[in-house]
């Protein structure tokens, strides 16, 4: 089977290119080319369809994507050439020869709106040009290669690994250069390690290929959990320390949307819907925080990424009047606990003080600090809160030793 790869030099193509199933004769390419990779501009849509027409793969896997989301709203012309413009050149070159294609595309064709993870089969309503334009190339794919059967899209969100461009290697950057890192905590995803990613790729491609209609022609995957920005920062902060990858800490500060105004507008809310596609595929849903330990780990390591114990985290309103109390029990598989009782409000943690939204970021941070294997015990200055017009206050947490020990 001849696979034409795209995007091999970024974060995706890394991944992809170590993953090759036995069988296939991979044709890599990116839009520099060297080192062995076929250059191709996916901006030039005529190469595009005639790099089809050249080496006549039974697959093109698009992996290559214009990600720039805020810059995109200044370039909208080349965010549509290649991320609408580069699959429908390849589809309708394919829809010739014979091929089919595999379409990685992105939670961003989704407004956020509607606060549960969206289906592979929902409407999309992208909000800026980069969710339009990857919206346009899975609409070319599905009108050129969907009446065959011969197109496939795999929607995928948050992406991060050890090589490339991503949120978890921008931390560690920022951790070494500033004493204070906003990060934002009101828009909710959740991370996709490249690991996984090209997994489902490749397996996606080897059922469809065994079997007409084995997979759905539209598919999401991301790893599993669900967080916001500032989440996702707790465990790769606390990996990289962990790892040895940073030798301290800035002080991390949660901040809305409405605090960091960016050209484009993001969804707010973008889980993806996965159970379907695990099942089908047969792969298993990896836990966010072993995202955090393949992207932070990987950083200038020759290692691979650490191996995360995953730990179940009960949470519940004793009641919800002036005093109400939030009570957090994390229990590991093996049954070492931690228990956590206070009121809503800002965390202390090492000698900074982190800001919480509300009580249901102070739960999911604090159950990912644990998934990241900081074992520690807290005490709580508690604070009243309002009933009406409530405006958090913050929750005081205080290291008094360490747990297990």
């Amino acid at each position: 089977m001849k696979v034409l790869l795209t995007g091999a030099a970024g974060q995706l193509g890394h991944a992809l290119r170590k993953q090759v199933p036995a069988g296939v004769e991979l044709i890599a390419s990116s839009r520099g080319g060297g080192d062995g990779l076929l250059a191709l501009d996916l901006a030039d849509a005529s190469a595009c369809s005639a790099a089809v027409h050249q080496h006549r793969p039974d697959w093109v896997l698009n992996g290559g994507a214009y990600t720039a989301v805020d810059k995109a709203e200044s370039e909208p012309e080349l965010a549509h050439a290649v991320n609408g413009g580069a699959p429908r050149a390849f589809a309708e070159a394919l829809a010739e020869t014979g091929g089919r294609m595999l379409q990685v595309s992105t939670d961003f064709v989704f407004n956020g709106a509607q606060g549960h993870p969206y289906r592979p089969e929902q409407p999309r309503d992208p909000l800026g040009i980069y969710g339009a334009s990857k919206a346009a190339g899975e609409e070319a794919v599905k009108h050129v290669l969907g009446p065959s059967g011969r197109g496939l899209i795999l929607r995928t969100s948050w992406v991060m690994g050890p090589v490339g461009k991503n949120f978890a290697l921008t931390m560690l950057r920022l951790h070494r250069d500033k004493p204070e890192i906003g990060v934002v905590a009101d828009q909710v995803g959740c991370p996709t390690s490249t690991h996984t990613l090209a997994a489902a790729c490749w397996r996606a491609i080897e059922r469809a290929s065994r079997e007409a209609g084995a997979v759905s022609p539209i598919m999401d995957w991301s790893d599993t959990g669900d967080a916001s920005w500032y989440d996702v920062a707790v465990p790769v902060d606390e990996l990289s320390l962990e790892l040895g990858v940073l030798e301290g800490m800035a002080e991390l500060k949660p901040l809305t949307t409405a605090d960091y105004p960016t050209p484009s507008q993001r969804p707010s809310y973008s889980l993806l819907d996965c159970p379907e596609t695990r099942r089908v595929l047969e792969l298993p849903g990896v836990p966010l925080a072993a995202s955090a330990a393949a992207a932070a780990g990987g950083h200038g390591m020759s290692r691979e990424p650490v191996s995360v114990q995953r730990k179940r985290v009960e949470h519940r309103h004793l009641r919800t009047a002036d005093q109400a109390q939030l009570t957090l029990k994390v229990t590991t598989v093996v049954g070492e606990a931690l228990e956590l009782e206070g009121k809503s409000a800002s965390i202390k943690s090492r000698s900074e003080c982190i800001q919480f939204s509300n009580a249901r970021s102070f739960s999911s941070c604090f159950s990912h600090i644990c998934l990241a294997g900081s074992r520690h015990k807290f005490s709580i200055d508690k604070n009243k809160r309002k009933r009406d017009n409530y405006e958090p206050a913050p929750l005081r947490l205080e290291r008094v030793g360490n747990g297990g020990e």
